[in-house]
């Protein structure tokens, strides 16, 4: 056998990351939640957005680097301060054939 470097399947399965965690410190203790899809080459989702962890699903794209960029925001639901971070996820896709 040997190595073709390819296959005909464009579509291999999403990938679920998670759950993902953001934990804020400080504040009141009473926190309200918002994760967004800022920036994609793919699709994503999230399994609820408005979680502390949710999961993220990312579909990939075939042989190539699917990137998301996603947004968690915070708010203090007594002070109704807001504080965001956004974190670069990127899911890799290799295929292969075996003749």
């Amino acid at each position: 056998s040997s190595f073709t470097g390819g296959t005909t399947d464009p579509s291999p399965p999403p990938r679920v990351f998670g759950p993902c965690t953001a934990i804020p410190a400080g504040g009141s203790g009473s926190y309200s939640y918002a994760w967004t899809v800022i920036s994609t080459n793919s699709a994503a989702s999230f399994s609820n957005a408005a979680i502390a962890a949710p999961t993220i699903t990312i579909d990939p794209l075939a042989g190539d680097t699917a990137y998301t960029i996603v947004r968690y925001t915070v708010t203090d639901t007594d002070t109704l301060l807001t504080a965001r971070v956004d974190v670069l996820l990127q899911y890799t896709s290799y295929i292969i054939g075996i003749d």
